[in-house]
């Protein structure tokens, strides 16, 4: 009897944690990832034109999902949901929260469009000072890192990060 349980709550531990998931679909408990190169027009005259691409046209987003271990109950928590965004030399950084948060009683999803993220790593204005159009593809790589914060009132926060890395398509 013991065997069995330790058996299922490592099997219980293994099946819970944090992973890349950029669309969820909850009922079959799917994930689906992106690839990490983004394509970008070969010519562009502005920087919303880059927005437009990524948003209306490829409408990429980018998300992680925590799912909890058994005896975890997700309603205890306040959950923030962050992404940091910034390029090989950290020379271009902003952050910012993501916009899309869906807790389910097995799982936290948190997504946001790429496009913005980018927008928002754009017109910072520390980056917008040293950043011009014609130098954009020298922006790339970008490397996102996304968090979930998990903060139980009266204990401490605990944060689960992921980092990737995202090229232009040639």
């Amino acid at each position: 009897m013991r065997i069995l349980i330790s058996i299922f709550l490592f099997l219980n531990y293994c099946a819970s944690g944090i992973q890349i998931c950029d669309h969820y679909n909850h009922k079959n408990q799917i994930c689906e990832i992106q690839s990490s190169e983004i394509p970008l027009p070969e010519k562009f005259s502005d920087f919303d034109e880059i927005i437009h691409q990524l948003y209306f046209k490829e409408k990429i987003t980018l998300g992680i999902i925590y799912k909890k271990s058994l005896f975890e109950n997700l309603s205890k928590y306040e959950v923030e949901c962050k992404y940091h965004i910034f390029n090989r030399n950290k020379k271009f950084y902003v952050e910012g929260k993501l916009k899309g948060v869906r807790i389910y009683d097995d799982s936290i999803w948190c997504f946001d469009y790429l496009a913005i993220m980018i927008q928002n790593l754009f017109e910072h204005p520390f980056n917008q000072k040293e950043l011009e159009i014609k130098k954009i593809r020298e922006l790339f790589p970008v490397f996102i890192e996304i968090e979930i914060n998990l903060n139980r009132k009266h204990q401490s926060v605990r944060k689960k990060k992921l980092l990737r890395e995202f090229k232009l398509k040639n």
